[in-house]
C-alpha cells in the first residue's frame, strides 16, 4: 500500500538520516513514522505521544500497514521516553520553536546522543536557530514547504558548531 503524505511531512521525511532508526516526538496520526518504515527509509521508528488518543490513531495505522515490527509506539511527555542513543534522527515537529527548546532542555543526553535533529517549529524559528548554534549544533539543511495555504520552515541540525548572524537567525544561513 501507498500512504500519501502533505509536502510538509514529505519534506520532513526527506531530512531524516536514511538506514538509520528515527523518533518523531508528538507523532500524532503516525503517518511520517509509518511513511519512513514503509518506504525503507529507516529501518526502526519511534512513535511518540504525550496524549493516548493521537497515539491510538498512530497504533491503528501501524497495525493496518503490518508495521508493528518497524514502528514501534510510546506514550510520554517530549523526549523522556527514549533512551540516549535510540535513535540517530530526532524530528520535533508542528509545535512552536519555544516548546521544541524546551523539549530538548528537559533531556539533553537524548538529543545530545542523536545524530541529527530535524525540527519544523510553527513560530519562532529564529529562536530555535540561535538555541542550537549556542548549543553546539549547526544547521545543514533546510526546507520551505507550502500546505493548505501555509509555509512552514524546517531544519535539519548535526553536532558542530556555527555562529550564525542575526540575518541568518532569522532567515537561515
Amino acid at each position: 500500500m501507498k500512504l500519501k503524505l502533505t509536502h510538509r511531512l514529505l519534506a520532513l521525511a526527506g531530512l531524516a538520516l536514511p538506514g538509520k532508526p528515527a523518533a518523531d516526538i508528538g507523532a500524532d496520526h503516525g503517518y511520517l513514522p509509518a511513511y519512513l518504515a514503509l518506504n525503507g527509509i529507516c529501518p526502526l521508528v519511534i512513535a511518540t505521544d504525550r496524549a493516548e488518543g493521537p497515539l491510538n490513531s498512530a497504533r491503528a495505522l501501524v497495525q493496518f500497514l503490518c508495521l508493528e515490527s518497524r514502528v514501534k509506539l510510546r506514550l510520554g511527555p517530549g523526549l523522556s521516553v527514549l533512551e540516549p542513543g535510540e535513535a540517530a534522527t530526532v524530528i520535533l515537529a508542528g509545535m512552536g520553536g519555544g516548546s521544541i527548546i524546551d523539549i530538548l532542555e528537559a533531556s539533553s543526553a537524548v538529543w545530545g546522543s542523536a545524530e541529527r535533529l530535524v525540527l519544523q517549529p510553527q513560530k519562532d524559528a529564529p529562536a530555535l536557530r540561535r538555541f542550537l548554534s549556542k548549543n553546539g549544533w549547526r544547521i545543514v539543511a533546510e526546507e520551505i514547504a507550502q500546505d493548505g495555504g501555509f509555509y512552514y520552515e524546517m531544519m535539519a541540525a548535526e553536532k558542530g558548531g556555527q555562529v550564525l548572524s542575526e540575518k541568518e537567525s532569522e532567515f537561515g544561513p
